[in-house]
């Protein structure tokens, strides 16, 4: 420990000695401030309580609700737990109280009211003084999910929200024939994330669940039942569109659901479904492989890489059971149905390419620096291998280029997202970044690339192709158009906010407020893209 770190670490200490048990952020640096021969700077301060969480002395959460407050005390948040998520032995005797733990045992549901009224019992009536902030932890925890409707105007904020729903209490199965009716070959197919260990832990399908139902709505059966259950969970993405997430042994197993038949299934809504899942699952996986040594291999380029503890299956539906194999392709089963691979691919539209005769960029051309819109296109347009060897003849330190490569290269990143952010990187090392020095560089890679970075693509022979009228395309998008929107981006979200021209300090400030949510970033990206755009925003854009 670093002995900079003494003073301050003492300061927290007393304060928990003394039964404090949550600081704000103003108050940890004002004892900073104290310390007059060691005053850590902003900086390291935030370092220091970042450190001091991942060693669990204390819990901070660095994200934008969150990071002003600081649990000093990690056992404290076991009080806050156990507050909701209890045994019936241990409910209160008031009945009241016995009909809010009863009601979420059969639905999960419960509101802010309920959560205040639990918090006024005096065992736990600490626990209002910071009644805000602790909600919003265990929002971010998968604990609570906050019920959310789509609205004309921008989503409600934690504080705004009513209802929630608590995943980990409700204990009453599946008593519907909504799986036997719908979930079958011709109008589902299935996806599994496998575990290597045999049990997966206990809490992991609820953290997945809490998740999962975050994303999209429960969905509401015959007679306004709600698909929520100890055994499955049923989402409606849209009205013709459901996923329905179960765990059997060690698989969570995911079913795309279409109304009709699996034929209409979506392409752009099947591979954002999977992308949004697997970084769901991705980042609470995370956060279980970091407690145990045997989760993490080394490798050439670091020293720690955690190990995902699944895989990604596809299935399909036999008389009685599922049959799941690890694939990179769907292929032909023994029963005679195919699964194609059209229901998980999704690609980009081309850009137009240059006649025989293109001599390639004016001279005006060739002397600007490129956008951040040109680095995307640029990026997107080379292969992995192609793009390190061009960033590391433009000088990008090598050391740089694998830092980054391995900080994108979860599943909860597109492939181009690694590639961009690198060529951002290098644009701020240098003092010419121009066409010409990218051009000098590019040796045997084709230099009318660097044309297609600068041409847009032809809008109106995209809404040709897709059968959109030129009216429908120049509305101003309501806030369902862009919620339903999201559903179709999956982890193209950065790629996207870079052609719709959001600064890259908005796009990192997106990425770490909802850091591997994938369906949350999405629809942000497209709310900051619509306040920014209030006037001219147009669904051809």
């Amino acid at each position: 420990m670093p002995v900079a770190w003494v003073p301050i670490e003492l300061h927290i200490a007393q304060q928990a000695e003394r039964g404090v048990n949550i600081l704000t952020k103003e108050q940890i640096k004002r004892f900073n401030s104290h310390n007059e021969s060691i005053v850590l700077t902003d900086k390291q301060l935030d370092t220091f309580l970042r450190v001091q969480h991942s060693l669990g002395k204390l819990l901070y959460f660095d994200i934008a609700n969150l990071r002003d407050f600081v649990i000093i005390k990690p056992a404290y948040l076991v009080d806050v737990l156990r507050s909701i998520i209890t045994e019936r032995q241990f409910w209160p005797k008031e009945t009241e109280m016995q009909s809010t733990f009863r009601t979420m045992q059969k639905t999960g549901s419960l509101s802010r009211k309920n959560i205040y009224d639990l918090w006024k019992q005096d065992m736990f009536e600490h626990i209002l003084t910071y009644k805000e902030f602790i909600i919003e932890v265990l929002i971010h925890l998968d604990i609570l999910v906050a019920e959310r409707r789509v609205i004309e105007d921008s989503s409600p904020s934690p504080h705004e929200v009513l209802k929630f729903i608590v995943p980990s209490m409700i204990t009453k199965p599946n008593n519907t024939k909504y799986l036997k009716k719908f979930c079958k070959t011709r109008t589902s197919i299935l996806l599994s994330y496998k575990f290597t260990e045999k049990v997966i832990p206990p809490a992991f399908p609820y953290r997945f669940i809490a998740s999962f139902v975050d994303m999209w709505g429960v969905k509401n059966y015959k007679n306004k039942k709600r698909m929520l259950f100890s055994d499955l969970a049923v989402v409606e993405v849209d009205d013709k569109h459901d996923v329905a997430v179960q765990v059997i042994e060690n698989r969570v197993v995911v079913s795309l659901i279409h109304a009709d038949k699996k034929e209409h299934i979506v392409p752009t809504i099947a591979t954002s479904v999977q992308e949004c899942l697997t970084a769901a699952i991705h980042r609470i996986s995370e956060f279980y492989s970091t407690l145990s040594a045997d989760s993490f291999a080394t490798d050439q380029r670091s020293d720690l890489h955690i190990v995902m503890p699944f895989e990604i299956e596809f299935g399909v539906h036999c008389k009685k059971h599922h049959v799941f194999s690890v694939m990179t392709k769907y292929q032909q089963q023994a029963n005679g149905n195919v699964q194609n691979t059209k229901y998980i691919t999704m690609s980009a539209i081309p850009r137009k390419k240059c006649d025989n005769d293109c001599e390639g960029l004016g001279k005006l051309e060739i002397e600007q620096s490129p956008s951040d819109k040109h680095l995307r296109r640029l990026a997107s347009s080379l292969e992995i291998t192609d793009c390190r060897e061009l960033l590391i003849r433009l000088g990008l330190d090598s050391n740089i280029l694998n830092s980054i490569q391995d900080k994108y290269s979860p599943s909860a990143f597109h492939e181009n997202d690694f590639k961009y952010t690198a060529m951002l990187r290098w644009r701020e090392s240098v003092t010419d970044s121009s066409f010409t020095t990218i051009r000098d560089a590019f040796g045997e890679i084709n230099n009318h690339l660097l044309c297609e970075v600068l041409r847009d693509v032809d809008v109106d022979d995209v809404l040709k192709s897709l059968c959109i009228r030129e009216d429908q395309a120049n509305k101003t998008p309501t806030n369902i158009t862009l919620q339903e929107l999201s559903n179709h981006i999956g982890n193209s979200g950065i790629q996207l906010a870079a052609e719709l021209g959001l600064q890259r300090a908005e796009i990192e400030e997106i990425q770490h407020a909802y850091s591997c949510k994938l369906l949350h970033q999405n629809k942000e990206i497209l709310r900051v893209w619509s306040q920014k755009h209030t006037l001219s925003q147009q669904l051809k854009i």
